[in-house]
Formats: structure tokens, C-alpha cells, sequence
């Protein structure tokens, strides 16, 4: 195994344990929320009165998403208002829930409706009694005297499945990613020459002799190191935990510096950002670093790579985004006059 086989081999290693590691979160948020969605896929139960009277508590219902038919609905004129404010600033206010007691025979039950006024065929999820709003609606002097009367817990009419519903889209696109993720960290774990790395080193040689260049290159001291990125005299290399990549400089048809001033609040000036941004026939990296290095960057395209177009113009950038074949052939020509130039 060369040394580019087992610098792919580990990034595809590290890649597997992620898409693991994801999986197996996954699995567990949704096995800690195994009580919510047993009770998401059965469906609202329809809980006889009598269950719901003998109920400790919410908590110690295995089925908390019912229907229940009320002897009667009583509307208390206690309502939970939604302020919105900018900057501090109200602007607005809605009754976002309105509290209602169902009478269940001898027993009350709040319910919080986030709709019109609930009809006696209730359909909610119950709940401990916690919410700050909540609680205040039990420190009316009227409802003090009758607070016995009620049962342990109350009743929410809000959304109960929408939250199901997001979170197994989510879950099921997180795994679906790292399965496919994973697999694919698998198949090249397994078979580093399928890696794209390799596949393009065999344009330049038998893979075996590059990859002795790319490390000879890397130790030899004539290296820069620029935003996660290694510039050897030959090649520009990748080598992250997740990540291998290994790209020919010589093959770069255009070479420019970008600048970006960093502004606070848009206007106060907050220094600014230096980069090279590279680019291929079929690929761009963009390299961070600093000023001096981004022309040094420049300057060895200028001195060693004559052949590529170095510096930034707009027609450039028109030519590569819809002529890029020609801009390839351009830059082609170029270096077949500096190749028959230096014989």
C-alpha cells in the first residue's frame, strides 16, 4: 500500500465512523422519543372517562394523544397572549390560546385550545400542568376554591403530529445521507483505487511512482501551508481527518487573488481576507491565507508555470464560466510554446 492508499484508506475510515456515529444518534433521539411516537403511529386513542379520572398523572399514561367526549365545554375568558417586539419594541400582540374546563362528570379538565372554541369531542394530547400561563389560570380566587375538581393534568388541543412529522423527514433524510455517506467511505476503504485521487494519478504516472513524488515533495521543506492546503513545487494537497486530495498545479488554466473587506453593520471597516482561488478544467479550490502568501502563491505560477493565466479580469472570468474549453486550449498553446522555448 503507497502512501496515498493509506492516507485515503484513513480519511475513509473516519468517514465510515461518522456516518456511523450518525446513524446511532438518530436511533437514539428517536428511541428517547420512543413514548411520543408510539403514540404518533397509533393514532389518537379514545380514552374512557374513567381511565382518565384514575390517571395519577399524564406521565403515567402509555397513551397520551386521545379523544374524549366532554359533558359540556365552559369557556373561562382566560386567555395566553403572544407579543412580538423588534428591537425591543412591541409592535404587535395575538391571542395565541384561549383556556376552556371540560366537565367530565364529577371531574374538570383544562383544556387549551389554539383554534375556536372546542366542541365536546375532544381531541388533544395530555400534559402535566406547567407552563407559567398554565399555572396562573389556577390562581384565579374562582378557580381556587373548585382547584380539587380538577384532574391532574390537562389538555392541549395544539398540533401533536407536527412535530412527528418533522423530525422523521429529518431523520430519515440524516440517514439516508449517511448511509449513502457511509457506503461510499466503505467502498473506498475497502478499495482505495477507486478513490478520485487515485483515479487521476494515473494520468500522471503509475500511481505508486506518484505517490513516492507527492511525499518526497511534502518533506523536502519547499512547501507552503495555506488555509488547510499544502503547495508543494508540483502538487497542491489536501490531508484532513474527513478529506484527501492531491491536484496537479501545472494543470491550472487560471490563478488570481480575491480580496474581501469585512464590514461591521455594513460600514464600519473590519479588516479584510486574503485568498487564491484556483482553477482547473473541471475543479476551483479557493485557498485562505495571508497576503503575502497568497503572492507568493502567485509569483511561483509567474516564475514556474508561466503557461497559466495569472490575475483577474472580467473578460477571464467570462471566458472560463462560458468558453472554458477554449480558455483550456489557450492556455494549452501557451505551454507548448514554453515547452519548445526551453529546448
Amino acid at each position: 500500500m503507497n502512501w496515498m492508499e493509506a492516507k485515503i484508506r484513513r480519511a475513509s475510515a473516519m468517514r465510515l465512523f461518522l456516518a456511523i456515529a450518525v446513524l446511532v444518534i438518530v436511533a437514539g433521539m428517536l428511541a428517547a422519543n420512543a413514548r411520543y411516537f408510539r403514540n404518533f403511529f397509533k393514532g389518537p386513542y379514545a380514552i374512557p372517562v374513567a381511565e382518565l379520572k384514575a390517571a395519577p398523572s399524564a406521565k403515567d399514561l402509555p397513551r397520551y394523544w386521545v379523544t374524549v367526549t366532554a359533558d359540556k365545554i365552559v369557556e373561562t375568558g382566560f386567555q395566553e397572549i403572544t407579543i412580538h417586539k423588534k428591537h425591543g419594541v412591541e409592535r404587535s400582540r395575538e391571542v395565541s390560546a384561549s383556556y376552556h374546563v371540560a366537565a367530565l362528570g364529577d371531574r374538570l379538565l383544562l383544556v387549551k385550545s389554539h383554534r375556536d372554541t372546542p366542541s365536546v369531542a375532544l381531541i388533544g394530547y395530555l400534559k402535566p400542568v406547567a407552563e407559567p400561563v398554565d399555572e396562573k389560570f389556577f390562581l384565579s380566587p374562582d378557580i381556587v376554591e373548585i382547584r380539587s375538581k380538577f384532574l391532574p393534568m390537562m389538555l392541549d388541543t395544539g398540533d401533536f403530529e407536527g412535530d412527528g412529522q418533522f423530525g422523521l423527514v429529518v431523520a430519515g433524510l440524516l440517514s439516508l445521507a449517511a448511509l449513502v455517506f457511509g457506503f461510499m467511505a466503505w467502498g473506498r476503504y475497502r478499495n482505495p483505487g477507486a478513490h478520485p485521487v487515485i483515479r487521476n494519478s494515473r494520468n500522471w504516472g503509475a500511481p505508486d511512482d506518484v505517490s513516492a513524488t507527492i511525499q518526497a515533495e511534502l518533506l523536502s521543506g519547499k512547501t507552503l501551508k495555506m488555509g488547510g492546503y499544502v503547495f508543494t513545487p508540483t502538487f497542491l494537497v489536501r490531508d484532513e481527518l474527513l478529506s484527501f486530495e492531491v491536484l496537479r498545479l501545472d494543470e491550472v488554466l487560471w490563478a488570481y487573488k480575491h480580496v474581501l473587506a469585512k464590514k461591521l453593520y455594513y460600514v464600519i471597516p473590519a479588516g479584510k481576507t486574503f485568498s487564491v482561488r484556483l482553477n482547473w478544467l473541471n475543479h476551483n479550490v479557493t485557498v485562505n491565507g495571508k497576503e503575502a502568501d497568497v503572492g507568493a502563491v502567485l509569483q511561483y505560477f509567474t516564475n514556474y508555470l508561466p503557461w497559466t493565466l495569472v490575475g483577474y479580469s472580467d473578460e477571464l472570468a467570462a471566458a472560463y464560466k462560458k468558453k472554458r474549453s477554449e480558455l483550456a486550449s489557450v492556455v494549452a498553446q501557451r505551454r507548448n510554446e514554453v515547452s519548445q522555448a526551453a529546448r
